[in-house]
C-alpha cells in the first residue's frame, strides 16, 4: 500500500449527488423572501458546494445578521419543504463507490453540508452503508471546508496524509485540501469545470466517476527507468512516428533526464529533458496514453521535469525551457506559463 491511497473523502453536493436543482431552488426562495429577486437562475450554480455562509455573506453580500437569517431561510425550504430530495446520484457513483470498498478503502464524506441535510440524502439514495465515517460542517464550530477535513482525520485517527485524497467538484474543496496538506481529485461532472479545478491546484482531474478509481490507485514518476522498447511504444500511442529501437536507446542515453509515469506498475507516461544541463533545456515526448489523458499527469510530468531544470541550472538568474508542442496541444502549455513561440513552446524562470 505504499504509494496507494486508503483513505478517500468524497464532497457530497456536485460529487456524489446532483444536488443543484434543490440548492438552487433554495436559494431562490431565501432570496426572495429577503425581498430580492433571481434574474437569471444559472447565476446560481456558483452556490452548490461552498458552505453557506460564504454564498450569503461573501458572495451575495448580505451583513451578519440577514446572512443568518438568510440561511434559516434556506434550512426551512431545503429540509422541509422538500428541497433536499430534488436531487439524483449520479451514474457511476454506487459502482465507483461498491468497488472502493471491495479493494478495502477506507470511505468518508467531508461535506459542507448540514448534518440533517447529509443524513438525509445519504439514507434516501442508500448511500451511507458504504462509509466509515461522515463529517459535515458546522456553523461555529466547523464552519470552513478545511475544518471539515481536518475533524475527519482527527475523528479517524489518521496521521499520515500521504494516504489520503480528497474528492470534490469545487475549487473549496480543492482550496481546502491544499490547506490541510493532502492530495485532491477534482470531478469535472459536478459544478466545477476544468479550468476552476486547475487554478485551485487540483492533484488530478477525472471526468467520470470511473476515472476516479483510475486515480486512487497513486499514479507514480520515477525517473531513468524508462527502456527504449516503452519509449517507441508510448511514442507510437501518441501518435509520434515510430523510430528504430536502437535509436531509441541512443536518445535515451543522451538526453539529460527521462520520468516514467506508472500507475500499479503499469507504465501509462512518460517525459524527456534535453539541453546543455546548465542554461538551456528542451521537452521532449511528453507523452500519457490516451485512456489516461486529461487527468493532469501531463501536467505532473512537465512539473516534474521543470523543477528538476530549475533545481539544476548554473545560470545567474535565468533558466529557459522550451520544447516543440504536439499540433493542437499548445493550450495545454499556456496553461503551465509557457509562451506559443513560431518553433514551439518556451518558459523563462528566474532562479
Amino acid at each position: 500500500m505504499k504509494n496507494k491511497y486508503q483513505y478517500i473523502l468524497f464532497d457530497l453536493d456536485g460529487t456524489l449527488t446532483d444536488s443543484g436543482p434543490g440548492i438552487m431552488n433554495g436559494f431562490v426562495y431565501a432570496i426572495q423572501q429577503m425581498g430580492g429577486q433571481v434574474v437569471d437562475r444559472s447565476q446560481l450554480r456558483k452556490f452548490v458546494g461552498p458552505p453557506l455562509k460564504v454564498s450569503f455573506g461573501d458572495i451575495l453580500g448580505y451583513s451578519e445578521e440577514d446572512t443568518d437569517r438568510a440561511i434559516a431561510l434556506y434550512r426551512d425550504y431545503y429540509n422541509n419543504m422538500g428541497g433536499v430530495l430534488e436531487n439524483s446520484v449520479y451514474p457511476g457513483i454506487v459502482e465507483l463507490l461498491s468497488d472502493l470498498k471491495s479493494e478495502g478503502k477506507k470511505l468518508i464524506v467531508a461535506t459542507s453540508k448540514s448534518a440533517i441535510g447529509t443524513d438525509t440524502v445519504l439514507k434516501h439514495f442508500d448511500l451511507k452503508k458504504f462509509f466509515d465515517f461522515v463529517a459535515t460542517a458546522d456553523d461555529k464550530e466547523r464552519p470552513h471546508k478545511s475544518d471539515v477535513i481536518r475533524y475527519a482525520l482527527e475523528q479517524c485517527e489518521i496521521t499520515d496524509s500521504t494516504h489520503v485524497v480528497m474528492v470534490g467538484d469545487r475549487e473549496n474543496d480543492i482550496l481546502a485540501a491544499n490547506e490541510v496538506g493532502i492530495d485532491s481529485i477534482g470531478v469535472l461532472y459536478g459544478y466545477g469545470d476544468r479550468e476552476e479545478l486547475t487554478s485551485a491546484g487540483a492533484t488530478y482531474l477525472a471526468e467520470h466517476p470511473s476515472d476516479v478509481k483510475k486515480l486512487v490507485n497513486k499514479i507514480e514518476l520515477i525517473d531513468n527507468i524508462l527502456t527504449p522498447e516503452d519509449f517507441v511504444r508510448l511514442r507510437v500511442a501518441a501518435g509520434f512516428a515510430d523510430i528504430p529501437v536502437p535509436h531509441a536507446g541512443k536518445a535515451l542515453q543522451n538526453g539529460i533526464i527521462n520520468v516514467s509515469a506508472l500507475k500499479d506498475g503499469e507504465l501509462i507516461g512518460m517525459g524527456r529533458l534535453a539541453g546543455d544541463g546548465a542554461m538551456y533545456w528542451y521537452l521532449q515526448e511528453i507523452v500519457v496514453l490516451p485512456e489516461y489523458q486529461g487527468m493532469g499527469i501531463g501536467t505532473m510530468i512537465v512539473n516534474h521535469l521543470v523543477d528538476y531544470a530549475v533545481k539544476n541550472s548554473s545560470t545567474g538568474k535565468f533558466t529557459t525551457i522550451g520544447g516543440v508542442s504536439a499540433k493542437g496541444k499548445e493550450g495545454f502549455y499556456k496553461k503551465l506559463g509557457f509562451d506559443v513561440i513560431p518553433n514551439g513552446i518556451q518558459k523563462m524562470i528566474e532562479i
